[in-house]
């Protein structure tokens, strides 16, 4: 009984003060990130962008579907739905956006820059032509001094091809609800069904 009155208590030692802080510091994250989440901590000011668009803020395009309207990553379960992926078609052309919105176009109807259907093909710089029914997906990686982009396209037999393109990007096409057009300047990505 002599050894355990000699023992120090567990939360006076070192293990047990930083475990002790360790909590502390966890239990104030965790209020912190929920409070961020739900909205609450400051007005949505002064808070990092986590690249996530929220479809509170952005507004819809004036001739997007409901399919089109940007998923929020921060959204909750008693916010209104967000709109299933399951209302674009499964052979549609998926065009997303700098912002996130996403947008679609029936496959045959799609046209990237100046050339339209399923036997067209995206120019790299290089002098290299990839047949849009070869391509799974487009991204635009940036845009250099002189205006060129610079381009990932990953291929449906898994091979990826980075480089320049001179392509404007244009992309347009039709929906259910008509015909879209996409600047160039606001494309991020382009998805093919294949």
């Amino acid at each position: 009984m002599a050894d355990e009155q000699g023992k120090p208590n567990f939360w006076t030692t070192l293990p047990g003060i930083l475990t002790g802080i360790a909590a502390v510091v966890a239990a104030v994250g965790g209020i912190i990130l929920g409070l961020h989440q739900a909205g609450a901590a400051g007005g949505g000011q002064g808070h990092a962008d986590n690249g996530a668009p929220s479809s509170m803020s952005t507004p819809l395009p004036e001739h997007a579907t409901l399919a089109s309207r940007p998923q929020s990553a921060t959204s909750s379960a008693s916010a209104s739905p967000a709109p299933a992926g399951d209302d674009i078609p499964p052979k549609a052309v998926r065009i997303t956006k700098t912002d996130g919105t996403v947008m679609w176009s029936f496959e045959d109807r799609f046209v990237l820059g100046s050339c339209g259907g399923p036997t067209c093909s995206f120019d790299f710089k290089s002098g290299q032509l990839v047949p849009f029914d070869k391509i799974k997906t487009l991204d635009v990686l940036g845009v250099d001094a002189e205006g060129k982009r610079n381009v990932r396209v990953a291929l449906t037999n898994g091979k990826v091809i980075e480089g320049l393109s001179d392509n404007s990007l244009y992309v347009g096409g039709t929906n259910d609800v008509g015909e879209i057009r996409v600047d160039g300047n606001q494309v991020k990505r382009v998805t093919f069904p294949h």
